[in-house]
């Protein structure tokens, strides 16, 4: 009789499956993160296939970086200057190739260059639009009212809140009511599968997304974030059915 069994090793088709399994999982992940800087995304992957910095530019394969950048997009909110880009671009091609692939950091000096002022004019833009406005405010919540929310994201220093194809990214941190105990995340991820009843914006206090008893809320205002916006509500095109895309900025 045998007491102990050796564990069967997976097979090489096994093995393989597990990859391809944790690969679509990381891409899809990537992508939910940059959901709402899809245009960032493909101005990094430019700048990245122009520079070239790893000499994979055949000319045709322009997507050959939006894997890379997108790891960028995600990390260049901790960004504060030219030099922190340069840092994170390097990091992000050692990350996905290897130092020797990657080279020197020196040689990202000019395209970290190049993302830093494309990030800067994103910021500026967003720190532009235009605030909501209590008409607009009807409007956001009627966008939200009645979607089950399908994802939570934490992202570095902020989180995503997903509906389908409408996102909630609070940059502040959150408070309310979850169940019988308070918002952190431990908590929030049970609001998957609940249905918003209602968006709530008190002006320059918070906006909050209700569901029966429970409270997911952003503070909003003077001092509450630091960056140009509190929260943001991003409903993505349906250019089939001839939706636009919309966004509202608190």
């Amino acid at each position: 009789m045998k007491w102990f069994g050796r564990a069967k090793a997976p097979s090489a088709d096994e093995q393989w499956e597990e990859q391809k399994a944790a690969i679509t999982a990381a891409k899809e992940s990537r992508f939910a993160q940059t959901v709402t800087q899809r245009d960032l995304v493909a101005e990094v992957s430019r700048i990245l296939f122009e520079a070239d910095p790893i000499g994979i530019n055949f000319e045709l394969n322009t997507d050959e970086y939006d894997a890379e950048a997108e790891t960028i997009v995600i990390a260049l909110p901790h960004a504060r200057t030219a030099v922190d880009v340069q840092a994170m671009t390097h990091e992000a091609f050692v990350q996905w190739f290897d130092a020797e692939t990657a080279g020197r950091i020196e040689k990202y000096k000019a395209l970290s260059a190049e993302i830093w002022k494309a990030w800067q004019r994103t910021r500026g833009q967003a720190a532009l639009a235009t605030p909501a406005t209590p008409a607009s405010t009807n409007e956001a919540d009627a966008v939200v009212r009645g979607r089950k929310i399908t994802a939570i994201n934490f992202v570095h220093d902020f989180i995503e809140v997903h509906m389908d194809d409408v996102v909630l990214t609070g940059y502040t941190e959150p408070f309310g009511m979850i169940g019988c105990g308070g918002v952190g995340p431990a908590s929030m991820p049970r609001l998957i599968g609940k249905v918003v009843e209602q968006l709530t914006v008190v002006d320059g206090e918070y906006v909050a997304l209700d569901s029966g008893e429970n409270r997911l809320a952003f503070p909003i205002g003077r001092g509450s974030s630091n960056g140009p916006e509190s929260v943001r509500l991003y409903r993505r095109a349906l250019d089939e059915l001839g939706i636009p895309s919309a966004l509202w900025i608190w």
